[in-house]
C-alpha cells in the first residue's frame, strides 16, 4: 500500500493561498508534490517565497552553480 502512495505523489498539485515566506510549501515540495501557484499580499514574504521558489527551480534544473 505505501508504494501506491508514493506512486502517486509526482503527479499530487497544491495552492498555497496566505503563504507568508513559503514554509509550509517547502514541506509539500520536499514530500513530492507540485506547486500550482502561491498566493501573499506582504511584500517582505513575496520576495522570500520568490527567491525560494526560484533555488527549487535552480536545483531542479542542475542550474544551482549559476
Amino acid at each position: 500500500m505505501p508504494d501506491q502512495i508514493n506512486a502517486g505523489k509526482n503527479n499530487l498539485r497544491f495552492l498555497d493561498l496566505f503563504a507568508g515566506a513559503g514554509g509550509l510549501s517547502e514541506g509539500f515540495i520536499r514530500a513530492g508534490f507540485q506547486p500550482v501557484a502561491h498566493v501573499e499580499m506582504n511584500s517582505a514574504a513575496c520576495y522570500t517565497l520568490k527567491t525560494r521558489m526560484a533555488r527549487h527551480w535552480l536545483v531542479e534544473n542542475n542550474r544551482e552553480e549559476t
